[in-house]
């Protein structure tokens, strides 16, 4: 059974035994393979599939599938210059689950990281779950010329979205 194949494989850890037959799989049809191949490349983690990724997540049209791609290009240290393009342009661009799994990756980098500025320009958008990911990752990253928009918006955010920019303040604050 395919299911018990991809949690074995996804035990191997740094192995790259099992990259050639995941990547072909990533062109299958069946967006289940994808999305189990993708978990079992982010777990594996080798950089050998970044560009094998950004192939596929550039044809990608399903959504959650995408999100996991993302996923699997962050676990595989896909820390280039190339990545980091493809990220910025989702960010101004992609779809809202796009954004709040790159905002997600974002908020896990260190300080300083690239995708600053991208980041700082979500605390305006238009959807709060989308301003949810962008505090998170606004406080996290400690980007204090956010400080200003988020004192703004405090007070008119709702449920999470505003736990999330009390959070984000106290970062900032602190």
């Amino acid at each position: 059974n395919r299911i018990f194949s991809f949690e074995a494989i996804r035990r191997q850890k740094g192995q790259a035994g099992f990259l050639p037959a995941l990547h072909g799989l990533l062109k299958e049809s069946d967006y289940q393979i994808r999305t189990n191949v993708s978990e079992a490349l982010r777990t594996i983690g080798l950089v050998e599939s970044v560009s094998h990724l950004l192939k596929v997540l550039a044809a990608e049209r399903k959504d959650n599938v995408r999100s996991l791609l993302l996923r699997a290009l962050a676990g595989c240290g896909g820390a280039t210059a190339e990545v980091a393009k493809t990220l910025k342009g989702l960010l101004e661009k992609g779809s809202d689950l796009d954004r709040m799994t790159i905002l997600w990756i974002a908020a896990q980098m260190q300080p300083g990281c690239e995708l600053g500025p991208a980041v700082a320009k979500l605390v305006r958008s238009g959807n709060d779950k989308v301003r949810a990911f962008a505090y998170y990752a606004v406080g996290r990253l400690g980007l204090k010329e956010c400080a200003a928009e988020l004192r703004k918006r405090a007070g008119t955010e709702r449920q999470v979205t505003q736990k999330a920019c009390a959070w984000a303040l106290t970062r900032l604050d602190g």
